[in-house]
């Protein structure tokens, strides 16, 4: 009696456990994770996190416990606010056509030459659930997604988005070719000429 009593509380301290952890990755639900399709991965952003409701590079790199997905280094590329033209950062970058509430959306091919993480944010209109913001990983090399708002009132109305945003992390850069010094080149000359010598020698 006493080891199903142990083990029953071993179980029960796992499923607490499991719980607890799975609230603090901020998971999304099934519908959620339709906000931006197709994406590989789903963050909500939580309510004050970084002392704002918005969204920004430094509040993506502080997310426990080592920066939105296992990363650090996100910067902002891009940013839409009330999806009436890109008002921040690379005008090229990032192109919606739609509502508040649904669309299309592309990104720049060229932003996978420099970036080796890319992520599009979704940002509440304000007052609405989840707050405030959702991060969605785009697929290496996809240019095309569709958006929908995922934000709802407290009528279970779908909300207006605030803005889209668009954030990378950069690829580390090949490292650049070491130059030969001048020493180099004048051993190089001089091994030639000694065997140019050697060649006159046998002749």
């Amino acid at each position: 009696m006493g080891i199903r009593s142990n083990v029953a509380g071993a179980v029960a301290g796992l499923v607490i456990a499991a719980a607890a952890s799975s609230a603090s990755a901020a998971t999304c639900s099934a519908f959620v994770q339709t906000g931006v399709t197709p994406s590989t991965a789903c963050f909500v952003g939580e309510d004050g996190v970084g002392g704002s409701g918005n969204d920004s590079a430094a509040i993506l790199n502080a997310v426990s416990p080592s920066g939105l997905f296992g990363l650090t280094g996100w910067e902002l590329i891009a940013r839409d606010n009330d999806l009436d033209g890109t008002d921040t950062g690379m005008v090229s970058a990032l192109t919606v056509v739609g509502s508040l509430t649904s669309g299309a959306l592309s990104i720049a091919s060229t932003l996978y030459a420099t970036y080796s993480d890319i992520v599009i944010v979704l940002k509440s209109g304000g007052g609405l659930t989840p707050d405030f913001w959702v991060a969605y990983k785009a697929k290496t090399g996809t240019v095309d997604f569709d958006y929908q708002s995922i934000f709802m009132n407290k009528k279970d109305k779908i909300g207006d988005l605030s803005h889209i945003s668009l954030y990378g992390v950069k690829g580390d850069e090949p490292p650049a070719p070491v130059p030969l010094p001048a020493a180099g080149w004048l051993m190089v000359a001089g091994l030639g000429g000694l065997a140019a010598l050697r060649r006159r020698k046998r002749a």
